[in-house]
């Protein structure tokens, strides 16, 4: 009852711990696409371009002034305020202050916060510098933007890769599915069979049924399969897929 009570009065004194904190980045489109800012703050404040520091504010007007376009890219959404305080500290250190046209490094990582949500230093590296990578293998690149969390284990990304889509029949020349973040291979599964949505059973989302999925998604597909061969992982994991995008359809069909 206390805690309930407690709740209660931060609502009422407009305490609600806020979950909506983004961290992001720019980058120069006349220096190669070069990162020169890291910033956190709510969803809207990328687009605002409001930003205190000078160097930040003189490159934005630069940028402008030649008739070019601001690249904006947003890191990770959806955090609270302390996590994308971490966040943005471990971005800046990947890039190196250096490079930047930040003051400060940010608010010190809080280790405890950062092993709790198992932010992944190397897939922040691959997203902040992209290395291209070409697909050889007939396959299916998925983009798993919206259901991807940090920290998830290879059953859950296998879950919320294999389905549901609406695919043609281009899947069924398809050897492999490519799990990708912003851009970036997480993982590769090699793909068995395809079935209807809601025909297989997902253990880590119960709720993919043909009891609880929506009528008009019934005629969709999911894949069953498991993780690829060693070598293809290795090959794959972590480059950039981003060049395979032409549109924002989730699925991009590769060499089939």
């Amino acid at each position: 009852m206390a805690e309930i009570m407690d709740d209660a009065k931060e609502q009422s004194a407009g305490r609600i711990p806020r979950s909506d904190y983004c961290v992001y980045l720019y980058r120069n489109p006349m220096d190669h696409n070069k990162i020169f800012y890291i910033g956190k703050g709510t969803r809207s404040r990328p687009e605002q371009l409001n930003s205190r520091n000078p160097d930040t504010l003189a490159k934005i007007e630069e940028i402008k002034s030649a008739g070019k376009e601001l690249i904006i890219e947003i890191l990770r959404e959806g955090l609270d305020e302390d996590i994308a305080y971490s966040f943005e500290s471990l971005a800046i250190d990947v890039i190196g202050i250096s490079s930047l046209t930040n003051k400060q490094p940010g608010r010190r990582p809080n280790l405890s916060q950062i092993n709790h949500t198992s932010i992944d230093t190397k897939l922040l590296t691959a997203i902040i510098d992209p290395n291209d990578v070409k697909i050889e293998e007939p396959s299916i690149i998925i983009r798993v933007n919206q259901l991807y969390r940090d920290g998830m284990n290879w059953e859950e990304l296998y879950d919320i890769t294999r389905g549901i889509w609406p695919l043609s029949n281009r899947r069924n020349r398809a050897k492999y599915a490519f799990a990708a973040f912003k851009g970036i291979i997480l993982d590769v599964f090699k793909i068995k069979e395809w079935h209807r949505a809601g025909t297989t059973a997902y253990s880590t989302r119960p709720n993919m049924t043909r009891d609880f999925i929506d009528p008009d998604r019934l005629k969709r597909w999911e894949f069953v399969g498991d993780l690829a061969e060693d070598a293809v992982r290795e090959k794959y994991r972590l480059k950039s897929v981003k060049s395979y995008f032409k549109s924002r359809f989730p699925i991009t069909y590769v060499k089939c």
